[in-house]
């Protein structure tokens, strides 16, 4: 089966302000993040593997991904094996529930957080996207762990969007 990739991250973070002096209305405008475009492929802007999922994680649990060799795709058999990770989106649907995102404590993969006791913490409703264009590399065995776990309580619904490269 042929996999072509095009992926569209539109994400556009604007400030307008306007004000008056005595020349007049002056006005200001800045734009922060117009938003990614990856080609099919395994450079620097490009991807050719994506990985996603709605998952539900029961309160005080936590759950591993591996990322070169637990990830079942969408169609097909196998496992989504990466080499290199260049997008990573997670977005709590919960209303009262924190997620929390950290490496592996064994095997992790480090590409959003520095370390295995460096949590990125996602509150009930918040999400979190982080590119990397040139990709960070997982290594299967060492480094291809990452780490969600659920705040103590209820059970919480998070989507997960991966995407990178075979190689």
């Amino acid at each position: 089966m042929a996999v072509e990739t095009s992926l569209s991250v539109a994400l556009r973070v604007n400030e307008s302000i306007t004000s008056e002096n005595q020349a007049g209305p002056v006005s200001h405008i800045f734009t922060a993040f117009e938003g990614l475009t990856l080609a099919n492929g395994t450079g620097a802007g490009q991807a050719d593997k994506v990985w996603s999922d709605r998952r539900t994680l029961a309160g005080a649990a936590s759950e591993t991904l591996d990322l070169a060799g637990s990830l079942a795709p969408l169609f097909g058999a196998g496992t989504v094996t990466f080499a290199k990770v260049k997008i990573v989106a997670l977005y709590n649907r919960s209303a009262a529930q924190i997620l929390t995102y950290r490496m592996g404590a064994a095997n992790g993969w480090g590409g959003i957080v520095g370390g295995t006791t460096d949590p990125l913490v996602i509150k009930p409703g918040g999400c979190v996207l982080w590119y990397d264009p040139t990709g960070t590399t997982v290594t299967a065995g060492t480094g291809d762990i990452i780490l969600i776990t659920n705040g103590a309580g209820s059970s919480c619904d998070y989507d997960i969007f991966v995407v990178g490269t075979s190689v």
